[in-house]
């Protein structure tokens, strides 16, 4: 934690920023050469499922208790 009032600015710019640009960069980036398939330079998309209900009402119940 920081006191400061420009700590976030500070870390949005000088940390965030920079990461985010080579990330999402579709040229150069870890992703330029995924496809609207979602494959991967040949590679058949990951499979993927999506949160069991249950368990997103545990997490939202938590959120809720803890003031997120």
């Amino acid at each position: 934690m920081s006191d400061s009032g420009s700590a976030m600015s500070s870390w949005w710019m000088q940390h965030l920023e920079p990461h985010l640009r080579v990330i999402l960069d579709g040229d150069t980036g870890p992703m330029a050469n995924a496809t609207s398939d979602r494959s991967l330079m040949g590679l058949p998309a990951m499979p993927d499922e999506p949160v069991p209900a249950g368990v997103l009402a545990v997490i939202l119940e938590q959120n809720d208790r803890a003031g997120r």
